[in-house]
């Protein structure tokens, strides 16, 4: 992870080195997200020095979209009624293991539709919402 050493656009650059952490942790070992983690706090540090106004609005920033984030999952969340289980074996690189799929229904999820538009569902399942 490349951070510069000047703080032209502070909240931008800032902002990008956060996403860029993040997105790299997805690919990265833990030492590896822990060095880059590193290397985040020390830019923030430095600009929270140089200019605390522009760290402070970085932060409410990010306080602000995580609100967002939060009210947007709730917002979808939802609890499944209950169906059946299908309990079967899968085998992947040779291994074999016990698979459990939960089967659930809710009218949040569409009905399973086919390429021209028509419901795939029998006749007696839950119609669209």
């Amino acid at each position: 992870l490349n951070l510069p050493d000047t703080f032209d656009t502070n909240e931008t650059e800032a902002a990008l080195a956060a996403t860029l952490l993040a997105n790299e942790a997805k690919d990265s070992d833990a030492s590896e997200v822990q060095k880059q983690a590193r290397e985040v706090w020390r830019y923030l540090d430095e600009l929270s020095k140089k200019d605390p106004a522009a760290y402070k609005r970085f932060v409410n920033e990010q306080l602000t979209q995580e609100k967002r984030r939060r009210e947007v999952v709730k917002k979808n969340q939802f609890v499944p009624r209950p169906g059946f289980v299908i309990v079967t074996q899968a085998v992947a690189k040779d291994e074999t293991f016990v698979l459990y799929l939960n089967v659930c229904e809710s009218e949040h999820v569409p009905s399973l539709r086919t390429m021209d538009g028509t419901r795939a569902a029998p006749d007696d399942a839950q119609a669209d919402q």
